[in-house]
C-alpha cells in the first residue's frame, strides 16, 4: 500500500517500528566498534525521512495528534488531553500537565509499542519540525505563566499538597539575598533611582511600585521591623543551600 493510502495510525505505527530498529542498529554499531556504518542503519535513513514527512503533513489535514503534530492539531487536543491526564492523575495538576508536555516536546521521537519504549533522535531535517516544536514551548510557557500569576502569589509544587504563601517583603527579602537587586542596579546604567527601581521590581514581583519602593528602602535602611531575625536567618541559609553564586555577577 502507498503511504498516502495509509491513515496516520498506520504511518505513525510505521515510523515507529522504523525509528527502533534504526536505534538499535547504532547501538549494535556502537557495541561492535565497527568502523562502518551497518546496512541497516543506512537503509531505515531514508525510509525515516519518508515517513516522518507524509506522517506530518496528513497529520495536519486529518487533525491527527502525535508528537510532532502541527501547532494548531495541538492546541485543539489540548484540553482533552489535559482532562484524561487528570482523570488518570487526580492529585495532578495543570501545571504538571505543562512541565510533563514540555519535556516530551524537548525531547527526541518516543518509540513506544508492545512493551519497548525508546528516545531516538530521528534523522530528520530541523525544518520540518523545529518550528512546529518551538511553537508549542512558547504555548504551554504561556499557559504556565498564566497559571502561575493567577495563583495570586501563591505557589504550588507538584510534590507538595499545600500552598506556600510567600509575603511582599520576603519577595524582597529572596530578591537581595540571591542577588538580583544588585544585579538589577547595575544593570540600570546610572539611573537607578528608588522610584525607577521600583517600578522596576513591581514588574517582577507584582507588588505595586509604591510597595516595592518602600520594602526595598526598609531593607536599605535594615529597619528591625522589616522581616524577624529568625526569618531572615531561614531565608539566607535556604538561599545559600541553593549554591547560586557562581551564577551571580561578579563572583568567581
Amino acid at each position: 500500500m502507498h503511504k498516502d493510502q495509509k491513515t496516520c495510525q498506520e504511518l505513525l505505527t510505521e515510523l515507529t517500528i522504523s525509528a527502533i530498529v534504526y536505534a538499535e542498529s547504532i547501538q549494535d554499531w556502537y557495541a561492535a566498534e565497527d568502523p562502518d556504518r551497518p546496512q541497516s542503519f543506512l537503509s531505515h535513513e531514508p525510509n525515516l525521512d519518508s515517513l516522518f514527512i507524509t506522517l506530518y503533513k496528513k497529520s495536519h489535514k486529518e487533525s491527527f495528534f502525535w508528537q510532532y503534530c502541527t501547532m494548531s492539531v495541538y492546541e485543539a487536543y489540548y484540553e482533552t488531553r489535559l482532562k484524561e491526564y487528570l482523570e488518570d492523575f487526580p492529585d495532578s495538576t495543570e501545571i504538571t500537565f505543562i512541565e510533563e508536555e514540555l519535556r516530551d516536546v524537548k525531547a527526541g521521537f518516543l518509540a513506544e509499542i508492545d512493551d519497548i519504549r525508546m528516545c531516538v533522535e530521528l534523522p530528520i531535517e530541523s525544518r520540518y519540525y523545529l518550528p512546529t516544536q518551538q511553537k508549542k514551548i512558547v504555548y504551554l510557557k504561556k499557559k504556565m505563566n498564566k497559571l502561575i500569576l493567577s495563583m495570586d502569589g501563591k505557589v504550588k509544587h507538584p510534590s507538595e499538597e499545600k500552598y506556600i504563601n510567600i509575603e511582599k517583603k520576603e519577595q524582597i527579602a529572596y530578591m537581595m539575598e540571591m542577588g538580583i537587586i544588585d544585579f538589577l542596579k547595575n544593570s540600570m546604567n546610572g539611573i537607578a533611582t528608588p522610584s525607577n527601581l521600583g517600578r522596576l521590581v513591581s514588574k517582577i514581583t507584582g507588588m505595586k511600585p509604591g510597595t516595592a519602593q518602600r520594602y526595598l528602602a526598609l531593607w536599605e535602611d535594615k529597619d528591625e521591623v522589616y522581616l524577624k531575625e529568625q526569618k531572615l536567618r531561614d531565608i539566607k541559609e535556604e538561599v545559600s543551600k541553593m549554591n547560586l553564586n557562581s551564577f551571580m555577577p561578579g563572583s568567581n
